[in-house]
Protein backbone atom coordinates (compact mmCIF):
# COMPACT_ATOMS: atom_id res chain seq x y z
CA UNK A 1 0.00 0.00 0.00
CA UNK A 2 1.02 3.47 -0.97
CA UNK A 3 2.41 5.71 1.73
CA UNK A 4 0.34 8.78 1.55
CA UNK A 5 2.37 11.79 2.61
CA UNK A 6 0.67 15.18 4.05
CA UNK A 7 3.20 18.30 3.75
CA UNK A 8 2.32 21.62 5.37
CA UNK A 9 0.84 24.26 3.54
CA UNK A 10 3.56 26.82 4.60
CA UNK A 11 6.24 25.46 1.26
CA UNK A 12 6.82 26.24 -1.78
CA UNK A 13 3.89 25.35 -4.04
CA UNK A 14 5.11 24.17 -7.94
CA UNK A 15 3.60 27.85 -8.78
CA UNK A 16 6.23 29.63 -6.42
CA UNK A 17 8.86 27.63 -8.23
CA UNK A 18 7.58 28.56 -11.74
CA UNK A 19 7.52 31.94 -10.51
CA UNK A 20 11.11 32.08 -9.13
CA UNK A 21 12.56 30.45 -12.13
CA UNK A 22 10.78 33.50 -14.25
CA UNK A 23 11.84 35.95 -12.05
CA UNK A 24 15.46 34.47 -12.22
CA UNK A 25 15.54 33.78 -15.94
CA UNK A 26 14.54 37.90 -15.93
CA UNK A 27 17.30 38.95 -14.06
CA UNK A 28 19.41 37.19 -16.07
CA UNK A 29 18.32 38.13 -19.57
CA UNK A 30 18.70 41.95 -17.34
CA UNK A 31 22.01 41.52 -17.31
CA UNK A 32 21.88 41.42 -13.39
CA UNK A 33 22.25 38.01 -12.49
CA UNK A 34 24.41 35.24 -14.12
CA UNK A 35 22.33 32.17 -13.08
CA UNK A 36 19.91 30.96 -10.50
CA UNK A 37 20.17 27.49 -8.71
CA UNK A 38 17.91 25.23 -6.12
CA UNK A 39 19.10 24.13 -2.85
CA UNK A 40 18.03 22.98 0.85
CA UNK A 41 18.77 24.69 3.90
CA UNK A 42 18.95 22.94 6.33
CA UNK A 43 15.72 21.77 7.41
CA UNK A 44 15.63 20.08 3.50
CA UNK A 45 13.42 23.10 2.21
CA UNK A 46 13.98 24.23 -1.34
CA UNK A 47 15.84 27.57 -1.64
CA UNK A 48 16.12 29.56 -4.47
CA UNK A 49 19.50 31.01 -5.00
CA UNK A 50 20.79 34.08 -7.73
CA UNK A 51 24.21 34.14 -8.30
CA UNK A 52 26.04 37.37 -10.15
CA UNK A 53 29.60 37.45 -11.47
CA UNK A 54 31.91 35.73 -14.24
CA UNK A 55 34.56 33.72 -13.29
CA UNK A 56 34.18 34.78 -9.21
CA UNK A 57 30.69 34.02 -9.51
CA UNK A 58 29.01 34.79 -5.61
CA UNK A 59 25.59 34.35 -3.88
CA UNK A 60 24.02 37.80 -4.49
CA UNK A 61 20.85 36.97 -2.62
CA UNK A 62 18.00 33.55 -2.04
CA UNK A 63 14.73 33.45 -0.89
CA UNK A 64 13.10 30.91 0.89
CA UNK A 65 10.08 30.18 2.96
CA UNK A 66 10.17 31.11 6.68
CA UNK A 67 7.64 28.07 8.27
CA UNK A 68 7.65 29.52 11.47
CA UNK A 69 5.61 32.87 9.79
CA UNK A 70 4.23 31.62 6.44
CA UNK A 71 6.13 34.31 4.80
CA UNK A 72 9.08 34.30 1.70
CA UNK A 73 12.15 35.80 3.08
CA UNK A 74 14.85 37.26 0.78
CA UNK A 75 18.46 37.29 1.81
CA UNK A 76 21.69 38.46 0.53
CA UNK A 77 24.71 36.65 0.11
CA UNK A 78 26.05 37.51 3.49
CA UNK A 79 22.78 36.74 5.17
CA UNK A 80 21.43 39.99 5.84
CA UNK A 81 17.48 40.06 5.11
CA UNK A 82 16.40 42.25 2.09
CA UNK A 83 12.72 41.74 2.27
CA UNK A 84 9.98 39.33 3.85
CA UNK A 85 6.57 38.87 2.57
CA UNK A 86 4.16 37.55 0.05
CA UNK A 87 6.29 35.95 -3.29
CA UNK A 88 5.41 38.64 -5.28
CA UNK A 89 5.82 41.36 -2.79
CA UNK A 90 9.59 39.82 -2.14
CA UNK A 91 10.05 39.65 -6.02
CA UNK A 92 9.12 43.22 -6.52
CA UNK A 93 11.42 44.71 -3.33
CA UNK A 94 14.37 42.63 -5.08
CA UNK A 95 13.86 43.45 -8.61
CA UNK A 96 13.99 47.12 -7.76
CA UNK A 97 17.02 46.35 -5.53
CA UNK A 98 18.69 44.94 -8.26
CA UNK A 99 17.55 47.44 -10.98
CA UNK A 100 19.29 50.46 -8.73
CA UNK A 101 22.67 47.94 -8.07
CA UNK A 102 22.84 47.71 -11.80
CA UNK A 103 23.05 52.02 -12.56
CA UNK A 104 19.32 51.45 -13.52
CA UNK A 105 16.58 54.56 -13.64
CA UNK A 106 13.23 53.26 -11.46
CA UNK A 107 10.54 54.78 -11.39
CA UNK A 108 9.72 55.71 -7.30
Amino acid sequence: MAKIINLPDNLMTKQDHIALESFGGREISLARATRFHWSENKDGDPVFQLYKGGPNEYLSLYIERDRKNDVFIAMSGKDEELAQGSLDHVMAVIDKALAIQHGEDTPS
